[in-house]
């Protein structure tokens, strides 16, 4: 007498519930992976949950219809499942090489940074209005508006500062000003006209873009609007300036001493070595 190595009838329930369980939870996990492949991509959003649920419906709603036409009865459904949950582990693995290839299309039309996310956000209509390049006016519909240039309505306001914690200070203050002095550095060369070329060369390694027209009016706009501080130091008066401006807005609530607000010790050093 043989005894069957094959799964019992008492026991092949049990087994299906055990796959149909292990299916779902991972089914749950690509979504959650997915959703925030696309974070990366197009931001955490309602369009970027939308994509993924309409995906994820869709597919399984097209699957429905199209399987029984594709594949005969007469196959086995325990292998018909197995070719379909390979397929999909196979397509999960190509998703984790090929989501950063379709961010890189996606975000190649709108640019980088915070500007290329507002850029995408008002393209989409999400938001109304928000800072964005220069070179990105009149694409896709999109004009500045005339009360909206507040780089020059707000020419002394600090929109990017250079910050570090107490223990870095404390342990890398050399290295620190060193690399103040070479931000000087490049913000004097940016200022000069003899920096077009360079820059144009620099801005296309690094957005491996070879636009001339977007990197030219990049550089136009730190010509006509100086918005880097040359001197690496910012005054009393400036930041009292900024400070002013957030309480009236309501973003702080009091104006601080000027040694608590920032230290530009650092600064002032680099500064010498500018010479």
């Amino acid at each position: 007498m043989s005894r069957s190595t094959s799964a019992s009838p008492r026991t092949l329930p049990l087994l299906l519930l055990l796959l149909f369980f292990g299916s779902g939870c991972a089914a749950l996990i690509y979504e959650i992976v997915w959703f925030q492949l696309l974070q990366l991509v197009i931001g955490s959003s309602s369009i970027s949950l939308g994509i993924l649920l309409g995906t994820f419906m869709g597919g399984m709603c097209l699957g429905s219809l199209a399987l029984p036409r594709m594949i005969s009865a007469r196959q086995h459904p325990l292998k018909v499942y197995a070719i379909l949950e390979g397929g999909i582990g196979l397509f999960a693995l190509l998703i984790l090489f090929g989501m950063p290839l379709v961010g890189g299309i996606y975000t190649a039309w709108a640019g980088e940074g915070i500007a290329g996310i507002v850029f995408r956000a008002v393209v989409a209509g999400t938001v109304d209005a928000g800072p964005s390049e220069v070179w990105q006016q009149g694409r896709f519909g999109m004009r500045m508006l005339e009360d909206g240039r507040f780089y020059e309505d707000l020419q002394e306001y600090t929109y990017q500062a250079s910050y570090g914690s107490d223990r870095a200070i404390a342990s890398k203050r050399e290295a620190i000003v060193r690399t103040l002095a070479a931000y000087g550095k490049l913000y004097r060369f940016l200022g000069e006209t003899k920096s077009r070329e360079p820059f144009v060369k620099a801005f296309a390694t690094a957005t491996g873009k070879d636009n001339r027209e977007e990197a030219e009016a990049q550089w136009q706009f730190y010509q006509e609007l100086r918005p880097f501080a040359v001197d690496l130091v910012l005054s009393e008066e400036r930041v009292r300036y900024m400070q002013d401006l957030n309480v009236s807005l309501g973003v702080q609530k009091g104006v601080l001493p000027y040694e608590q607000v920032c230290d530009m010790s650092m600064a002032r050093d680099a500064v010498k070595l500018l010479g």
